[in-house]
């Protein structure tokens, strides 16, 4: 399930924000304006499905779009590309656990026209391996 909750009561929000992150939600929003004024935002969400105390399984989605176009940055204007994954991570202590997954990932629109003009590929898959580190 996803989420995308705006509050302009501080409060409200903070309080909202954290019973989400106590029940294994995060989402992030980044938004980037470049010297030129280009303006492009992606929106990370993930959610931690608890298989035992210790084991879980992360499914990962990141969207990126942008107001305008930056051709040599290889972004077109609009939706750029959509990625999703799963996690299989093991949390040694709430704040160190290690992971495993893998990843999909699709270029769109101008994005992927860029990418094809350049002869890259529009769509990928990969595999991820890292650690959580909570402080």
């Amino acid at each position: 399930m996803k989420l995308l909750l705006l509050e302009d009561d501080d409060l409200l929000a903070e309080s909202l924000a954290e019973s989400l992150k106590d029940n294994g939600y995060r989402v992030d929003l980044a938004l980037q304006v470049s010297d030129e004024g280009d303006v492009s935002a992606s929106l990370e969400g993930e959610y931690d499905l608890r298989l035992t105390q210790r084991l879980y399984l992360q499914p990962r989605t990141e969207i990126a779009v942008a107001a305008s176009e930056a051709e040599a940055f290889g972004v077109g204007e609009g939706l750029n590309s959509v990625r999703v994954g799963m996690r299989l991570g093991y949390e040694v202590s709430r704040r160190f656990a290690p992971y495993v997954g893998a990843y999909w990932q699709k270029q769109y629109g101008d994005t992927a026209d860029i990418a094809r003009h350049h002869g890259d590929p529009t769509e990928d898959t990969g595999v991820v391996a890292g650690i959580r580190l909570m402080f």
